[in-house]
């Protein structure tokens, strides 16, 4: 697979990171809708098989990995949400008032690669 192609579908697949991760928050808003209609086009070009298959590696990692490791008020909160792509590797970071998680994937069919960091935000002082 060329790198162009690679790019198509971590694209893709962050399309279908945000829909599906996404639904877990109460509220989950993304700050680039151009880029989200990018995303989008890659997506809907790939038909329903490989996309089911690219929602079921979300899911599986946010069952199997995320719901168990992370605090459990962290879906109660509303988030933004956020890409990022260097070269080979992209991220989608959620970000609300009391956490920030950003995964990161690799994106290689059955065999992609996914991390995830979590920090807990930092209030204010108020003044």
């Amino acid at each position: 697979m060329n790198a162009t192609m690679t790019t198509k579908y971590q694209k893709a697949f962050n399309y279908a990171m945000y829909m599906m991760l996404g639904s877990y928050f109460r509220r989950a808003t993304v700050t680039s809708h151009c880029a989200l209609k990018t995303m989008y086009l890659y997506y809907a070009e790939l038909g329903n098989e490989k996309q089911y298959a690219m929602e079921d590696i979300v899911i599986k990692f946010t069952e199997n990995i995320l719901r168990k490791e992370l605090p459990e008020d962290i879906w109660e909160g509303e988030v933004k949400i956020f890409f990022r792509q260097e070269e080979q590797n992209t991220y989608v970071a959620f970000v609300g008032d009391k956490y920030t998680l950003v995964v990161e994937n690799h994106y290689k069919g059955k065999t992609t690669k996914l991390k995830y960091r979590v920090w807990r935000s930092v209030s204010s002082i108020n003044r």
